[in-house]
């Protein structure tokens, strides 16, 4: 697994908040899968870009959009 890119994704999900009287890191799931599946959807763009654009690939990132109702 690519740790880089994982904690880059779990940077952008973290939020401070206070139990307790004590500040503890929450990962919000719902970012982290959307950022997961944005990643997956650029995989395949870059896919398309280097293999010249074919419709296949580019249908293939708004088919992936579409299953998990992301907007882009």
């Amino acid at each position: 697994m690519n740790e880089e890119l994982v904690q880059r994704i779990v940077d952008q999900c973290v939020v401070k908040r206070e139990r307790h009287g004590t500040t503890v890191d929450v990962l919000q799931s719902r970012k982290f899968a959307e950022l997961i599946v944005r990643e997956c959807m650029d995989v395949v763009r870059d896919i398309n870009q280097e293999y010249g654009g074919g419709s296949t690939v580019v249908n293939a990132a708004q088919e992936i959009a579409e299953h998990f109702g992301i907007e882009e």
